[in-house]
């Protein structure tokens, strides 16, 4: 059920209630204190992201959370992208991680992408809602709201730098911060599983992504960071991901050796519960990465594996091999023998 106004405006006076508790400030303190903790936590992302959004790492970052904002740390140009099993805090760490490269000088006009306008809309509203509402970075950093540039889809720092909300399919073209041309796009839930049923349309999105949105960077270049884990084998995530410059970082719940790769708040238990709720198959997909179809792949159970006697012993033998996927001229042609 849908939930009214009135709720709408309850549930956010809720969290800024709390958002506010969980940023005390020391009112009486000095310029010079709060200088040289400016300083401090700008050259340590790690820390900032600890002392700014307490009412967001509530717990500690796993560490590729951490290696992630240390790489990351001085770079003004290039492609990553997180491919992180759900529930990886991919969006929240997003958000924290611009806030820090904007106070940090590093990017003066962004463009937050999703795979519709509202949904850029309400991911952008994560951070435009901190430079609202957290006293520790309005201590720090002064109050960053300006007059007459700032609404949903757009809005400008005093420091200067612009945000926009973009949907997939809206033509980003010709936009700007002033003179600055984006530096930096972020590419949050860009791929669409309906969409992805047809490869027609998967073709004008990716051209989409990499023609309008991708050539709004000047030459000077910016950072390109799509937040996304894969949907598909064919999606703009993979698709992005054989880029010569795309660094790609996959994570999955838990690494080769089954441990929890945030074990603070993806405990065994928590992954275990987890994968008893949901079919085997989304599990495997949401959290291990592993791109299963209902239909599309033998289940486990169909299979009994045993010794396989001498070859002598049987009476017959078959074989069977699909030689070729679609039919078309370009299809597989394989072949099988059996002597």
């Amino acid at each position: 059920m849908a939930k009214s106004k009135k709720q709408v405006l309850a549930d956010f006076d809720l969290y800024r209630s709390s958002l506010k508790k969980s940023h005390l400030i020391d009112k009486g303190e000095g310029m010079a204190e709060r200088t040289k903790r400016k300083e401090k936590l700008l050259s340590d992302p790690v820390a900032f992201i600890k002392y700014y959004f307490p009412h967001i790492v509530k717990v500690e970052p796993a560490p590729f959370h951490k290696e992630a904002l240390k790489r990351l740390k001085d770079v003004k140009v290039g492609m990553e992208l997180w491919d992180w099993f759900r529930g990886a805090s991919k969006t929240d760490l997003a958000k924290m991680f611009l806030i820090y490269k904007v106070f940090k000088g590093d990017f003066r006009c962004v463009l937050y992408t999703s795979k519709t306008e509202s949904k850029a809309i309400f991911l952008l509203s994560g951070v435009k809602k901190e430079f609202e509402n957290n006293e520790r970075l309005k201590n720090d950093f002064d109050d960053q709201r300006t007059l007459g540039s700032w609404t949903e889809e757009y809005f400008k720092l005093k420091n200067g730098t612009a945000f926009f909300a973009i949907g997939k399919g809206q033509s980003p073209r010709g936009l700007k911060g002033d003179e600055n041309r984006p530096d930096c796009i972020i590419l949050d839930d860009i791929d669409d599983e309906e969409e992805l049923r047809n490869p027609q349309r998967l073709d004008n999105s990716f051209e989409w992504v990499m023609g309008a949105l991708y050539g709004t960077f000047g030459a000077a270049g910016g950072f390109f960071l799509v937040v996304n884990n894969k949907l598909a084998v064919d999606c703009i995530v993979t698709r992005i991901a054989k880029r010569p410059s795309a660094k790609y970082i996959e994570v999955r719940v838990t690494n080769d050796k089954g441990e929890s790769s945030w074990p603070e708040l993806w405990t065994p238990e928590a992954i275990q519960r987890k994968r008893d709720d949901l079919p085997e198959y989304i599990f495997r997909r949401e959290y291990e990465g592993e791109m299963i179809k209902v239909g599309k792949t033998f289940k486990s159970d169909w299979f009994v594996f045993g010794k396989v006697p001498p070859l002598t012993e049987f009476t017959n033998l078959l074989t069977y091999l699909d030689p070729g996927f679609k039919d078309t001229k370009t299809s597989d042609t394989k072949s099988s023998r059996l002597s």
